[in-house]
């Protein structure tokens, strides 16, 4: 599939806009006033084309604190998140403190009272943080009998599930990878290919309403805990990144990922913007 990345702020001075599938992405970074200019801009695009080549609604898809609630009120995550604009201490402790349009994980460590987490917010705050875009997210405990917590990630591409990888660690918060153990090996390898959770994930996609992204999970007695949908994820790294035994299987999903894509790429018409 031949990509070509358009940032948002070029579309201003777009006259028109060439045949092709769109896909709306970081949309979790995203203000209310630009989400405003892409909807229309998605508009336009739906006069002349598929529905199908139009990926991820710059309004309707959910954004992170909106996932999460949904999913707790539909018994799906155990765990519930608020906005910290509506504090109140009626949490489920421990929590702890994080952006809903920023992907730097947690920006507290673990919080067991209300005075320390109402401190807790009112520091972030004074130090420029926005209180509308501060969660407060009670903390799913997901580590093992052996002291390892995992991460999963899967992608959706259209109407395909790809999973990606497994990340260990002992750490709570998990951004990367720091344990790799042979049978760990074993597990990434394992689930990639059993796509073991396929069905369930494209129904979070759907309730989310979102076509293109990567899911971040975990399992919790064996259940779905969702951390975040990110529409604008790390796909591959380049291979010097990468130690030498995992570039082939690094390069097999890139193999994959390019194949879904390119089948998200089906004929349709445009018309020209009227402006």
């Amino acid at each position: 599939a031949k990509i070509q990345v358009v940032p948002y702020f070029a579309l201003h001075n777009r006259s028109s806009l060439p045949i092709g599938t769109y896909i709306f992405s970081d949309l979790e970074r995203t203000t209310v006033q630009q989400r405003s200019f892409l909807s229309a801009i998605y508009s336009e695009l739906q006069v002349g084309l598929d529905p199908a080549k139009l990926i991820n609604h710059p309004a309707d898809s959910a954004r992170r604190y909106g996932l999460l609630h949904d999913l707790h009120e539909r018994g799906l995550n155990s765990f519930k998140a608020y906005c910290a604009k509506d504090f109140s201490e009626e949490w489920n402790y421990p929590v702890f403190l994080r952006t809903e349009n920023r992907h730097e994980g947690n920006l507290s460590p673990l919080i067991n009272e209300p005075k320390i987490l109402r401190q807790s917010v009112e520091s972030l705050v004074k130090q420029g943080l926005d209180r509308e875009n501060l969660l407060i997210v009670e903390f799913c405990d997901t580590q093992d009998a052996d002291g390892l917590y995992r991460k999963y990630s899967s992608f959706r591409v259209g109407d395909v599930i790809l999973p990606r990888h497994v990340l260990f660690s002992r750490r709570w918060m998990l951004k990367d990878m720091d344990i790799l153990e042979p049978e760990h090996r074993i597990e990434i390898r394992t689930y990639c290919a059993t796509n073991p959770h396929e069905r369930q994930l494209m129904e979070i996609f759907e309730l989310a309403n979102i076509q293109y992204g990567r899911i971040d999970y975990a399992l919790l007695d064996g259940k779905i805990q969702v951390w975040e949908i990110n529409t604008n994820p790390l796909i591959v790294k380049p291979p010097a990144q990468y130690p030498g035994f995992s570039i082939p299987f690094h390069t097999r999903f890139a193999f994959r990922f390019g194949a879904a894509l390119a089948n998200l790429d089906r004929a349709g018409l445009i018309k020209e913007n009227p402006q």
